[in-house]
């Protein structure tokens, strides 16, 4: 009923004071104000014109209540503080000393706010809610119900924090920015101009989001963290301590970035991907969805890494290199700058990629090979444990390279092409698509081994050779050494191994097309053989010697230096035919014999026909 009297007193021009007040002598009552019981008006205070001032409240000293506002009961305005016009502060509420609240402004019931604090014009701060010694509300902003904003911080003009939102002390929020429901921001930490963060996010200690930048809902950032100009964070995601993510970038919903970790300027990570602790994104960047990048890793600037993959720990990927979808990059590996790896690609622990160097979809490379500079590896192709591909190498397409194989510089192997374990490839070297290449073959330099090709394990090919389409060289038997390399000047063979153990090619030697080298043949330098020959096991062919198409050297033969064969013709030749036309009159004999003896008796057939070697 007081309430309603001091309202119809204003209306009509009256200023009604409740004689329960208390108010003294210097204050400064304007017109037309209503005060109700209980009221404390200090020294030296204006009450501006219109004003109402509810039960129970407090005026200190040398306090300005502005014209045509209010102070809701219970209410406590300190010493030397300053209330605009149009302004209302709500039930139960505090405005400490020293402070300012600007026109046409609202704060709620229940609502603190410290000493020494401003709070501009037009601005609302809601109910229950606190802010704290020395602070600053610039104009036209809202803070929500049941938020905080603690000491000597500052929440720019226009700026919007939500319910249920709790800003640290010595904190800056920037103009026009917008804090939503539930959300944290630490003390000493900075929110740019233009920048959003979303609801029931958490923004640690010490932490800097740049100017237009946004924070997605339910997102958190760790303490010491810095988020650059115009970057964008997603929902569901977090940012770690002390990490960097630079200006421009975009990190997508529901990521993961670790501890200590640097994101480059205009850089990309999709949605639900991790990056580990330790590790850095380059500037210009791209990581796709679902990735994931592990700690202590590095991927350089303009880098791209594609979606679904995933990066290992200590592994460092450089500058303009990308990384295909589905892709599995393991722990401790080396990746050069420009070099490009496909998608479905997997590549394992402690392998190295050198810079230009490119690897094709759906192949594995597996620990500890290494593809150098410029070389590349085709799709489906498979390189072994230990296994290296030189520079400016090919291994094309559906191949298989065994493991501890090494592949020297300016090499091709073409598609289709399988290479067994501990093999040497020369540099400058060919091989055709096709060729099946056994394990322990040493090839020399500036080979060429056509299509179709099969080499037998242990065969060693010397500098310079030629080995037709279709051809085929046997296996030769294990060496008691590993292989050693053939000196340009004197032909040496591996220690401790007779020289007729295994098959060997020396240097300029040239073989034509189908044809066949058995097992343990020797053939020496710049030897010629043709096409469609076939050469049986154990026989060694001198210097210099000429073998023509289609012909056919048995086992254990030995061709002279210089020696020109055709047809067939070797010592073991007309062994073997001597052999066969003594058994044949054998054979023939007892036949006869046995025949006249009885008409009863069978005869066996002792003819066996000479077997073909090889």
């Amino acid at each position: 009923m007081y309430f309603a009297f001091l309202l119809f007193s204003c209306v009509f021009g009256l200023s009604t004071i409740a004689p329960s007040s208390t108010i003294a002598d210097s204050v400064n009552l304007g017109s037309d104000i209503a005060i109700g019981e209980k009221v404390k008006i200090g020294a030296k205070s204006t009450i501006g014109r219109k004003s109402i001032i509810k039960e129970n409240a407090t005026i200190g000293s040398n306090s300005t209540l502005g014209s045509n506002s209010t102070t809701g009961s219970n209410s406590t305005i300190g010493d030397n503080t300053t209330i605009g016009h149009n302004t209302t502060i709500g039930n139960n509420s505090e405005i400490g000393h020293n402070a300012t609240v600007g026109n046409n402004s609202e704060i709620g019931h229940n609502t603190t706010i410290g000493d020494n604090s401003t709070i501009g014009h037009n601005t609302t701060i809601g109910d229950n809610s606190t802010i704290g010694r020395n602070t600053t509300i610039g104009p036209n902003s809202t803070i929500g119900d049941n938020s905080t904003v603690g000491h000597n911080s500052t929440v720019g003009p226009n700026s919007t924090i939500g319910d249920n939102s709790t800003i640290g002390h010595n904190t800056t929020i920037g103009p026009n920015s917008t804090i939503g429901d539930n959300s944290t921001i630490g003390h000493n930490t900075t929110v740019g101009p233009n920048s959003t963060i979303g609801d029931n996010s958490t923004i640690g200690h010490n932490t800097t989001v740049g100017d237009n930048s946004t924070i997605g809902h339910n997102t958190t950032i760790g303490d010491n963290s810095t988020i650059g100009h115009n970057t964008t964070i997603g929902d569901n995601s977090t940012i770690g301590h002390n990490t960097t993510v630079g200006p421009n970038s975009t990190i997508g919903d529901n990521s993961t970035i670790g501890h200590n970790s640097t994101i480059g300027p205009n850089s990309t990570i999709g949605d639900n991907s991790t990056i580990g602790t330790n590790t850095t994104i380059g500037n210009n960047s791209d990581v796709g969805h679902n990735t994931t990048i592990g700690d202590n890793s590095t991927i350089g600037c303009n880098a791209t890494v594609g979606r679904n993959a995933s990066i290992g720990h200590n592994t460092s990927i450089c500058c303009n290199s990308t990384i295909g979808n589905a892709t599995l990059v393991g722990s401790r590996v080396t990746i050069g700058c420009n070099t490009s790896i496909g998608n479905n690609v997997t590549i394992s622990d402690n392998v190295y990629i050198g810079d230009f160097a490119w690897v094709g979809d759906n192949s594995t490379m597996l620990r500890n090979s290494s593809l150098f500079n410029n070389s590349i590896i085709g799709n489906n192709v498979t390189l072994g444990v230990h296994s290296s591909i030189g520079i400016n190498s090919t291994v094309w397409d559906n191949s298989t390279v065994g493991n501890n194989v090494t592949i020297g510089n300016n090499v091709t192997v073409n598609q289709w092409t399988t290479i067994g374990s501990r093999t040497l490839i020369g540099f400058n070297t060919t091989i055709g698509e096709g060729t099946r290449i056994g394990s322990y073959v040493v090839i020399g330099m500036n080979v060429s081994v056509g299509s179709d090709v099969f080499i037998g394990d242990y065969v060693v090919i010397g500098n310079n050779s030629v080995i037709g389409d279709g051809s085929w060289i046997g296996f030769g038997s294990p060496l008691t050494l590993l292989l050693e390399s053939i000196d340009e000047d004197e032909q040496k063979e591996p220690r401790n191994v007779p020289l007729m153990s295994r098959s060997l090619i020396e240097d300029n030697v040239t073989i034509g097309r189908s044809s066949v080298i058995a097992s343990g043949s020797v053939i020496r330098e710049q030897v010629t053989i043709g096409s469609h020959v076939v050469i049986g096991k154990n026989v060694t062919i001198g210097k210099n010697a000429r073998i023509a198409d289609r012909a056919q050297i048995t086992a254990d033969s030995v061709i002279q230096p210089n020696q020109f064969v055709k047809g067939v013709l070797s010592v073991g030749w007309w062994i073997g035919i001597g052999t066969a036309m003594g058994i044949s009159f054998l054979v023939v004999t007892i036949y006869l014999i046995a025949h006249f003896r009885s008409k009863k008796t069978t005869t066996e057939n002792y003819y066996q026909p000479l077997s073909q070697n090889e």
